[in-house]
Order: structure tokens, then C-alpha cells, then sequence
């Protein structure tokens, strides 16, 4: 895989700092956004992420533009605004049909996970302390 800047085939900037490009190669293309410490302040670890996690209300539905089409898997983008409304985009009483960013809801996955890992590196000390009794 290159990290070189030839396999970019698209950009994005605001007031001339990348925020994110498009790359492509034979074997694929990458969608990446900014994540560079050099443009962060105020950093803390997610404190709430099990519980957003578990707010989530992942759903399968079917696009009333093809009824004929298989079920898919995602969210509903009113219920997400109130969840993580950095995720979400629109409003709910605009004309414009709301959309999500689902690569934000990223770290609250990982988050959990490592709380649900913690808890169960916990429970199994707990039980080998039970044993050893």
C-alpha cells in the first residue's frame, strides 16, 4: 500500500488544510479523514461510550425508492442526533432528507468494547480468586 499522494484521486481542504482524501489503488480504494494529534485540543477519553452504545438502535429496513430490493442494516438518523449528533447531518424539519456518518460512531464501538473487555479481565480475576480459595 503507497502513503504516497500519486494514489489520490480526490482531495478535500478548507482554508488550505487537508481534512481528508479519497485514495485508490489496483487492489482498492481508502477513504481517509484527518485524525493528525496536530489538529486536536482539549482530548479526553470517552467516558459515556457503553451507554451511547447501548442507546444505539441498530434496525433493518428496507428504501422506499426500491421496495424490491433486499433489507439493509443501519440506523435511523433522528434517533443518532440525539445520540451523537456530531454523526448526524440535517435537520429533522428541513426539506433536505438527513444523513450519517457512520465511520463517527467508530470510537463509541471501541470504546465499549474495551469497557465490556475490562469488565470481563474483571469478573474472570474474580472468579480465579474464588477458586483459589
Amino acid at each position: 500500500w503507497s502513503s504516497g499522494e500519486d494514489d489520490r484521486v480526490m482531495q478535500f481542504a478548507i482554508n488550505g488544510t487537508d481534512v481528508g482524501f479519497i485514495r485508490a489503488t489496483t487492489s482498492g480504494t481508502v477513504y481517509q479523514t484527518t485524525s493528525d494529534i496536530r489538529l486536536k485540543t482539549d482530548i479526553e477519553p470517552i467516558k459515556d461510550s457503553t451507554e451511547k452504545l447501548m442507546s444505539m438502535n441498530p434496525v433493518e429496513h428496507k428504501w422506499k425508492a426500491d421496495q424490491d430490493a433486499d433489507s439493509v442494516h443501519g440506523f435511523i438518523a433522528q434517533e443518532m442526533q440525539e445520540i451523537m449528533p456530531e454523526a448526524v447531518s440535517g435537520n429533522p424539519e428541513g426539506e433536505k432528507m438527513m444523513s450519517m456518518d457512520y465511520g463517527r460512531i467508530t470510537p463509541i464501538i471501541v470504546g465499549a468494547l474495551q469497557d465490556a473487555h475490562n469488565k470481563i479481565i474483571e469478573l474472570e480475576n474474580k472468579l480465579k480468586e474464588l477458586g483459589d480459595k
